[in-house]
């Protein structure tokens, strides 16, 4: 490659390895140092800085530029222009704007920049990082939800004016919803997902004793969450993993039909059963009292109900930062408690259909090498596990799962491409 290939792939490995902590160390750093803003924002300054080096780099050989001629990138690419295209008519709070080109761009542009320098060799490095920072973070977070005190969090800074140390699901079923050390406990169980679909697709295919132990840990540190969301994400995600190992369709295709029929009819009769028992403040989220997560369900569908009214009267969207955790830096936050809804509202119909060509492209291309790789097997679970998470959260919003997720993928479809090799 280049003499700048190395530097942009330690970044990238820079990147993987402190993210999952990237909460933690700057609600610290801030309460020491204060300037936590200024703090956080030592992964934007990477990003740009790979994103510029990998400009220079083709720059300097303008075939690279040809690695990017297929469908996927097309549709990254179409994206980004509908959405910039949209900001810049709508032209909403220029605050606003920019953290919205952080939330629903920079992981994305990262993405490129794994593409353009990967090789089997970083492939490797970042999987490992991934398992060993993913069983990091769910020990620390069942350590702090089954061990130490509730607010041991407090000691480095965490408060009603950073990241909440932690929640209580309820009044009568007691459990501490704790970040770990990411930014929430919805954030801790969805970062999970990766790091446990790659355990689960090497226990499948290339089998471990040490294997065990870890995904146990991580399947612990997703329950440790309480997150409903990263609940469905992960059991999706490992289910998809062993469905996509069925060899015949007709068997793929009943197993599927079944388990959708069961799966809603099981739903269907423990709903009243559930609602009217102590389960309900462990699945539902309900309770009146403040510091609870409350009727969280509730909140749920009102905000997506005012959503969709808001596509339905802005199909051509408000601009980046108009929605989602970007729109708290505008002056009125709109959170539609659904990234997909999230995208409608910033970049209108045609920017939501562009995002999804990307999901559906990327997806496509997994499943064709999920017998072949490992990791394919394990980011195709992943992608479906955390689409299905976006249906009711901003998981792409946040950064530390977003970038992991998408820097692999980029590395793998990379170091996979005709002509790559396994060194630098």
């Amino acid at each position: 490659m280049t003499r700048l290939t190395r530097p942009v792939q330690a970044g990238l490995i820079a990147i993987v390895l402190l993210m999952p902590f990237h909460a933690f160390l700057s609600v610290w750093a801030g309460s020491i140092f204060g300037h936590q803003a200024l703090i956080q924002s030592w992964k934007e300054a990477l990003a740009v800085t790979l994103v510029a080096l990998s400009l220079a780099m083709i720059l300097k050989n303008p075939q690279l530029i040809q690695r990017f001629r297929t469908p996927l990138f097309y549709a990254v690419g179409a994206f980004i222009v509908v959405a910039l295209t949209v900001t810049l008519i709508a032209r909403p709070n220029l605050t606003a704007a920019i953290f919205g080109i952080k939330t629903d761009i920079e992981f994305l542009a990262l993405f490129c920049v794994a593409f353009l320098i990967a090789n089997k060799n970083l492939l490797t490095h970042l999987t490992r990082v991934i398992l060993v920072t993913g069983v990091a973070v769910a020990g620390i977070g069942m350590l702090l939800s089954y061990a130490l005190p509730p607010d041991f969090l407090k000691s480095f800074g965490y408060g009603p004016d950073t990241i909440l140390p932690y929640r209580l699901i309820g009044p009568q079923a007691f459990g501490i919803r704790t970040p770990s050390t990411l930014g929430g406990p919805n954030q801790f169980g969805a970062f999970l997902i990766l790091p446990l679909c790659l355990s689960v697709a090497m226990m499948i295919k290339r089998w471990r004793w040490w294997q065990v132990p870890l995904t146990l840990t991580l399947i612990g540190g997703i329950a440790a969450s309480y997150s409903r969301s990263a609940w469905l994400g992960a059991a999706i995600g490992v289910l998809v993993i062993l469905l996509a190992l069925i060899k015949s369709k007709r068997a793929l295709l009943a197993t599927v039909i079944a388990l959708v029929v069961l799966g809603t009819t099981g739903a269907f009769l423990s709903f009243n059963t559930i609602k009217n028992s102590d389960l309900s403040f462990y699945v539902l989220h309900e309770s009146t009292v403040a510091e609870f997560s409350s009727n969280s369900t509730a909140q749920h569908g009102t905000a997506l109900s005012a959503a969709l009214a808001s596509v339905a009267k802005h199909p051509w969207g408000l601009g980046l930062g108009s929605a989602g955790p970007a729109s708290f830096h505008g002056g009125v936050a709109d959170i539609p408690e659904n990234y997909y809804l999230q995208l409608a509202l910033e970049t209108g119909i045609a920017g939501l259909l562009a995002f999804l060509c990307i999901i559906v492209i990327l997806g496509w291309q997994l499943l064709k090498d999920r017998r072949q790789s490992v990791i394919a097997l394990a980011l195709f679970g992943t992608l479906v596990g955390l689409s299905i998470e976006n249906l009711f959260l901003h998981g792409w919003a946040d950064s530390s799962t977003a970038f992991v997720f998408w820097i692999l993928a980029g590395t793998y479809l990379g170091s996979h491409r005709k002509g790559a090799t396994d060194g630098n």
